[in-house]
């Protein structure tokens, strides 16, 4: 998206799985904390410098995890894998959280 398209992400969001668009998966709030992005009570993202927009972090266990905005609405999709799989851009998106406020 160009930079003047995207939102912050901060606010409620309903989570949906890509294998069942129509049912609610979970909500969460997400926060900006100090320049990071807070997505739960224990993990924080951090900008992502190759992804306009998006937010990434690595766990001590070496999952990568990525929120990428997707529309103008403020829609996330959310992406994870291990740091030794590499799927790059062919990674499938996790869940999509939609903006509710």
């Amino acid at each position: 998206l160009p930079p003047e398209k995207r939102r912050c992400a901060c606010g409620c969001y309903a989570c949906r799985s890509p294998s069942c668009p129509a049912c609610c998966s979970g909500a969460t709030c997400l926060l900006n904390f100090g320049g990071c992005l807070m997505y739960n009570p224990f993990m924080c993202a951090c900008p992502d410098g190759d992804t306009p927009g998006g937010w990434t972090c690595i766990d001590m266990k070496g999952i990568m995890y990525f929120l990428v905005p997707v529309d103008e609405k403020g829609t996330l999709a959310f992406f994870s894998e291990h740091a030794l799989q590499g799927h790059g851009d062919t990674l499938k998106a996790s869940c999509y959280c939609t903006k509710l406020c």
